[in-house]
């Protein structure tokens, strides 16, 4: 399966959910190199392009690859100083079966790549179902459905998590630890432009949640504090969603 999406991820701003715009699969040949590359020092975006992508050194490809590499917590720093993590690391010297597991926490450290997981988990499912789930429930851009339903299933199927036969995928029984409901204030406004590095915004400050999944977002217990320094109109957009989930 290809990872090469180069129309869509040179299409500039889109609004939805932000996702890693390269999967695990194909992410995992440049982990040994960026290992080797950034033990003593960190590097520049121009010598990553160059020296572990092996792309132009102004490549703005670059640019989606590191970001992608960031959000599975496999690179750390910025556009200046890039360095390995510790996830990284472990990934390159493990073993096969201790190697999927690394892979597995790679994995869980993509909010929306968690949820759908735990949505779908113990059970044999269409692609097409994942490309709808991205869209009516993440909050995906629609656009970009059936390219995060290739990266999902590429970077679970490296995983361990999942099992393709044609059309149909299944994914084993087993939750992932990742509490679902954090997902909830990521859903609503959410806009990143492919080529930035950013994280997704921490707006979990007044919100506590926690979920059980079982075939959709459902039994949400929430405790809201309101902080008085509070933008009114954020306040206002979050109970909004937290209603449209029957949260509240």
């Amino acid at each position: 399966m290809s990872d090469k999406i180069e129309n869509l991820k040179g299409a500039g701003k889109k609004g939805g959910t932000q996702f890693p715009k390269y999967s695990l699969k194909h992410l995992e040949q440049f982990l040994s190199s960026l290992n080797n590359k950034t033990y003593t020092n960190a590097i520049t975006i121009e010598q990553l392009n160059a020296g572990v992508f092996g792309i132009g050194a102004n490549s703005s490809s670059g640019k989606i690859k590191s970001s992608a590499l960031k959000q599975f917590g496999l690179i750390e720093g910025d556009y200046k100083k890039f360095k390995a993590t510790e996830l990284c690391s472990k990934i390159v010297i493990s073993e096969q079966n201790e190697k999927q597991k690394n892979f597995q926490e790679s994995f869980n450290k993509v909010k929306i790549f968690t949820n759908t997981f735990n949505t779908f988990h113990n059970s044999k499912i269409e692609k097409s179902k994942i490309s709808q789930y991205a869209v009516s429930t993440l909050k995906v851009h629609p656009e970009l459905k059936e390219e995060f339903m290739k990266i999902f299933i590429e970077s679970a199927e490296i995983s361990g998590l999942c099992t393709v036969h044609g059309n149909i995928v299944s994914l084993l029984d087993l939750e992932l630890v990742k509490n679902d409901g954090d997902i909830l204030t990521d859903l609503e406004d959410a806009e990143f432009s492919d080529d930035e590095i950013q994280d997704v915004p921490d707006n979990t400050k007044s919100l506590s949640a926690s979920s059980k999944t079982t075939g959709k977002i459902s039994n949400i217990n929430v405790n809201i504090d309101v902080d008085p320094s509070m933008d009114p109109e954020k306040l206002e957009k979050l109970l909004k969603l937290l209603k449209n989930y029957g949260a509240i």
